[in-house]
């Protein structure tokens, strides 16, 4: 799901029960927006390769386990990096905090982030081999939406697109059953492999700061 808050409290009052999920390429989104801010910054972000990878680590904090990501966003904003650009770089790091962490209050204690923690981690969803985006789903809207041929179609023209992709799902669900495989690109199934690799290595007293790094490697925003 998108990281907004009206659509988020909708499907909460819709299904109570349900687990909200953000989608991680919205996460990578929110931070792009915020580095748009400063033209400095930008222009590092597109010319500088270490500057870049390096900001990316905060959006590898998703593939922590949940318990360590506030460990992580700790070890992140005093590293090397991070305090040699502070006067660039500290609005995002404070729009992280604020939204994604939690502000460190008084008695040492954070306030509640504006998208909790468990939202968006990914370390479990990466574990079970689930999808990390909600991309999939933003593409069919975008495909049937072209297969309409208008934003306004009439009821007859809706209702025979419908059926035609009803039919397409019948095809694919008869082919699943038979044993076919689902066509992915290599690319894309190295990157899912590599991640999966790190988040699997990951154990109590691993390099946190490495693991980030390492999984930055691995991301686009």
């Amino acid at each position: 799901m998108d990281f907004e808050m009206s659509m988020m409290n909708a499907a909460r009052n819709i299904f109570p029960d349900s687990s909200i999920k953000g989608c991680f390429f919205h996460l990578g989104q929110c931070i792009w927006r915020k580095i748009q801010e400063s033209a400095l910054v930008l222009r590092r972000y597109k010319d500088e390769p270490d500057f870049c990878l390096n900001i990316k680590t905060l959006m590898a904090l998703a593939f922590l386990p949940p318990s360590d990501v506030i460990v992580g966003f700790e070890t992140l904003v005093t590293s090397p990096f991070f305090a040699d650009n502070i006067e660039e770089l500290q609005y995002i790091t404070d729009y992280f905090e604020d939204n994604w962490i939690g502000r460190n209050g008084h008695n040492n204690i954070r306030r509640n982030a504006r998208f909790p923690i468990h939202m968006w981690n990914l370390m479990q969803t990466v574990m079970d081999g689930q999808a990390r985006t909600n991309n999939a789903v933003e593409g069919w809207h975008n495909s049937f939406s072209k297969s309409l041929g208008s934003s306004h179609p009439n009821i007859w023209v809706f209702l025979k697109a419908i059926q035609k992709e009803q039919n397409l799902n019948e095809y694919r669900l008869s082919q699943a059953n038979a044993g076919a495989n689902t066509p992915q690109k290599r690319v894309y199934r190295d990157l899912t492999l590599r991640i999966e690799n790190l988040v699997r290595r990951y154990q109590p007293g691993t390099n946190i700061l490495n693991f980030l790094v390492g999984i930055a490697f691995n991301l686009n925003i």
